[in-house]
């Protein structure tokens, strides 16, 4: 306790109060036969203890047959606001996103069981027709290609994978989280069937919905 910088009488208390434990033995343990009155109340800090005790003596001269106990309840931050730090939205997994193209307004909906930053970097790196998104900037989206174009000419730099990398991660939203495999693909189907995103095309293009 010393290393963890816990003041000098705090250590000499409890190592007093865990010696004595030893020398109560089960011949003089007393029991009290009496029922035990829980009460369960908020804790207020020093002015609370305060009316505790004198709830407590008031309570024993009309309650002699039954034992006193007292439990404090006590709030935890948590219960007010959220002490963790919020999860980014790339870094979540089991989702189902929606991809919105800039140029046309275009969509597309999908899902993944991992990190979403993850299933968007393969669509940014798709080759011909494996990722819908990127095949529709390369060879359907005729404001994109023209971007690609203007940005190529004003900037000798210009990296188009780290362009199209940026444009899908920007335009890109969160629909909804489902950590069950199997009610992801419903909720993928759900919203394909809700939103009908016209890049969604093909027979693996999500799961069919169907009550029986």
């Amino acid at each position: 306790m010393a290393w963890n910088n816990f003041p000098l009488f705090v250590r000499k208390r409890l190592c007093n109060k865990f010696s004595n434990i030893d020398k109560i033995t089960p011949q003089n343990r007393t029991t009290d036969p009496r029922p035990t009155l829980w009460l369960n109340i908020p804790y207020l800090g020093k002015n609370g203890d305060f009316l505790i005790k004198n709830l407590e003596k008031k309570l024993y001269k009309s309650l002699s047959d039954f034992q006193l106990k007292v439990i404090y309840k006590t709030n935890k931050i948590a219960m007010f606001c959220s002490n963790k730090d919020p999860i980014q939205k790339l870094m979540k997994a089991n989702v189902v996103y929606r991809f919105s193209c800039p140029g046309c307004s275009k969509s597309y909906v999908g899902k993944t069981d991992r990190n979403l930053v993850t299933r968007l970097t393969e669509h940014a790196n798709g080759k011909g027709e494996d990722s819908a998104i990127s095949f529709h900037l390369k060879n359907k989206c005729p404001a994109y290609s023209d971007m690609t174009s203007l940005f190529s000419i004003l900037n000798s730099d210009f990296n188009p994978k780290q362009y199209m990398y940026n444009t899908i991660i920007d335009n890109t939203s969160i629909l909804d989280r489902e950590s069950n495999w199997l009610r992801l693909l419903y909720l993928e189907s759900y919203y394909i069937k809700l939103l009908k995103p016209s890049l969604n095309t093909g027979a693996r293009a999500s799961k069919e919905l169907q009550l029986f």
